[in-house]
C-alpha cells in the first residue's frame, strides 16, 4: 500500500473555504499558488450546485456560478488564475497540476518536470498561452497552439 501511494505527491494544503447544504456542497483550498475547488452531491439525484466566485476548470471546460452534478458525483476544478502564461489542466493526479514539480514559462516556451514519483503514464497537460505565438516549445518539442473554452492553449502529452 504504501508503495502505491508513493506515486501520489502529497503537498500542503490550506482549507480557504466551505459551504454545504444537507448532502451537497464544496470545499476550496491552496497548494503551493493553485486554489482547488472540490463540489460535491452526494444524493442520489442529479444536483446544480452554486459555486464560489471565480472561473474554475476542469476536464469538461470552464465554469462560473454554477455547476450540474450526477447523483453520488464529486468533480475537482482548478481556479483561473488569469495569468498568461498558465498552467490550466492535466489529468495524471487527482487534483490537477499535484503531478508537477516545477514549470518554467519562457518567450515562447514552458518546461515542466514531474515530481519524481509520479509514475510514467499517459498524461495530458494544457497550458494557456501567449496569442502572440502560434506554436510553442514544450519540454523541447515545438507543438501547435490551438482555442480551448475561449483560450489559446498548447496541449501536450507525455508517457504511454
Amino acid at each position: 500500500m504504501l508503495l502505491y501511494i508513493q506515486q501520489f505527491p502529497v503537498r500542503t494544503k490550506d482549507i480557504i473555504d466551505v459551504y454545504q447544504d444537507g448532502d451537497t456542497g464544496w470545499f476550496t483550498f491552496q497548494s503551493r499558488e493553485m486554489i482547488y475547488l472540490m463540489v460535491f452531491n452526494l444524493t442520489k439525484n442529479p444536483k446544480t450546485l452554486p459555486l464560489p466566485d471565480g472561473q474554475w476548470i476542469n476536464k469538461n471546460g470552464i465554469f462560473q456560478k454554477k455547476d450540474q452534478l450526477n447523483a453520488f458525483e464529486t468533480r475537482v476544478y482548478l481556479k483561473d488564475a488569469r495569468a498568461i502564461p498558465q498552467f490550466l489542466f492535466s489529468d495524471g493526479h487527482i487534483f490537477p497540476g499535484m503531478e508537477i514539480e516545477k514549470i518554467e514559462f519562457l518567450k515562447g516556451q514552458i518546461f515542466f518536470d514531474l515530481h519524481p514519483n509520479v509514475p510514467v503514464k499517459k498524461m495530458e497537460f494544457i497550458f494557456e498561452v501567449s496569442p502572440d505565438f502560434m506554436e510553442y516549445e514544450t519540454n523541447g518539442v515545438n507543438l501547435a497552439t490551438e482555442v480551448w473554452n475561449g483560450k489559446r492553449v498548447v496541449r501536450t502529452i507525455i508517457g504511454q
